[in-house]
């Protein structure tokens, strides 16, 4: 209803200001004369949207004078002769185009007046329902995401089949039955028929420099007024939260599907695992575990490595030990060979005695002559025990000398064992790679079903969650509007 009327004003007033144009010279209207027929058309839906009829006549006070000063000066740049101004305003008087736009403004004037007030008398009154909602953008926007038509593709939202058929079948509302009673009808209005009906008295307008959409209906009673702009807003709110859950919703539906799937290609690795096992005859030690276990082979090579690297250790302290001793004089290497070697309890017990034998050999050459029968036998007994004790370190350096070459000879061996087990282990490796492959593949399929499981279960914990509509209802009609526009 407010819709016809308003299509109705605007288009009689574009009408009526098209013959004003006449009042300009034909070439100003040539010109500038479309532009400033669109130009009023727009200034016309303006006023008649802030005020309705009202705001079309202080539109009309303003343009008329508007109209009148600059189709005169329009007339006076369109006269040639250089003449004084009152003999060119004489001039104008005088012209046959002056009179006739005199007498066509004049009619057009009082046309305009006696139609406006006449179209102000009879529409029937209307009044305005009003409510405010703030659009709160979701987090795609966050990350510095700008677009651009937010605002009308929401208002676009707003007077939707979708939307509006919500609003026309809440049964707290019951816009069908009421508008059948008010057009006497028997039968309640179709939903299309209401839908037409909301979307003819419905106005949505932002609020610049905001996110908010102020909320507009016209009723000629002002309590469906206000009753209906704030089921629009409520309802809006509620398709908002509808609209997010539906998401949520969808994309967990997604996820559940994309599990099953995840499901068949799980089981169908674990069956190739295990027949590969059987058929390369691979050792492992866990076939349970998806991870690659540690080869037979592997293990082998790992002790070899740690025998290899200990018995170098002992050649190198032996070559040591070797090449400090063998230097020495017998005498110093007798005492140096206890400190480097382990203590030998013998050698001990030899070099005690030597010392015994040589104190007791100059015991002898102090207090007794050569020819006494008993100073060649303490002579004697030094050098046996010398001779004793030379042989027993000389066993010891040999010993030294054959564990060296033990050593060496053991690290030989373990060499070519290890090269041995690094070939063997190179060959399984080969031999059992498809195995270990299939095992990555279910051990990467098994992370990927644990992901989806734990997505799953987080978005329908926040689905059961309480969360918060996208539209924020910021004023809410209290009190009908008994003023009407």
């Amino acid at each position: 209803m407010a819709a016809r009327a308003e299509n109705q004003a605007v288009a009689l007033s574009g009408k009526v200001f098209e013959r004003l144009l006449a009042a300009y010279p034909k070439a100003h209207r040539e010109e500038y004369g479309a532009a400033m027929a669109q130009l009023f058309r727009d200034q016309c839906r303006d006023a008649w949207s802030e005020s309705r009829g009202w705001g079309l006549a202080k539109l009309w006070l303003r343009v008329l004078p508007d109209v009148i000063g600059t189709s005169l000066l329009e007339h006076l740049e369109t006269i040639k002769e250089r003449k004084f101004m009152l003999h060119r305003i004489a001039t104008l008087f005088r012209s046959t185009q002056s009179y006739k736009f005199f007498t066509v403004f004049t009619a057009v004037f009082l046309l305009v007046v006696i139609t406006a007030t006449v179209v102000t008398f009879i529409l029937p009154e209307a009044f305005v329902g009003t409510a405010r909602i703030n659009l709160r953008r979701g987090p795609e926007f966050s990350a510095g995401g700008l677009d651009p038509y937010f605002i009308q593709t929401e208002f676009e939202v707003l007077q939707s089949q979708v939307m509006l058929t919500k609003l026309v079948e809440n049964p707290k509302v019951k816009l069908n039955e009421r508008w059948a009673a008010k057009n006497q009808r028997s039968e309640p209005l179709k939903t299309s028929e209401a839908i037409v009906l909301l979307k003819q008295n419905l106005e949505l307008r932002p609020v610049r420099n905001t996110s908010l959409i102020e909320i507009r209906y016209y009723s000629d009673k002002p309590e469906e007024a206000m009753e209906i702009a704030n089921a629009i807003a409520d309802t809006y709110k509620e398709y908002g939260l509808d609209r997010n859950n539906a998401k949520m919703e969808e994309g967990i539906k997604a996820l559940k599907q994309e599990t099953g799937k995840q499901e068949k290609e799980l089981r169908d690795a674990q069956v190739s695992v295990d027949t590969l096992r059987q058929e390369l005859h691979v050792s492992d030690q866990d076939p349970q575990s998806t991870a690659p276990s540690v080869t037979l082979s592997s293990a082998v090579i790992q002790q070899l490595q740690a025998d290899v690297i200990r018995m170098e250790a002992e050649q190198a302290r032996l070559e040591a030990q070797l090449s400090k001793l063998k230097p020495l004089p017998p005498e110093k290497l007798r005492r140096t060979i206890q400190t480097v070697v382990e203590p030998d309890s013998l050698l001990t017990t030899l070099l005690s005695e030597l010392d015994i034998a040589k104190q007791n050999r100059q015991k002898t050459q102090t207090t007794l002559t050569e020819d006494h029968p008993n100073y060649p036998t303490t002579t004697h007994q030094v050098e046996e025990l010398n001779k004793i004790i030379d042989d027993l370190v000389d066993s010891i350096m040999v010993g030294l000398q054959t564990r060296l070459d033990t050593t060496k000879a053991l690290i030989a061996s373990l060499t070519n064992k290890m090269a041995e087990a690094h070939k063997t282990d190179i060959e399984i490796a080969t031999r059992t790679r498809s195995y270990w492959d299939a095992k990555r593949k279910l051990q990467g399929l098994l992370n990927f079903r644990s992901i989806l499981q734990l997505k799953i279960a987080s978005e329908e914990a926040d689905l059961k969650l309480p969360r918060a509509s996208s539209v924020e209802i910021i004023d809410r009609q209290t009190r009908p509007n008994f003023r009407p526009v």
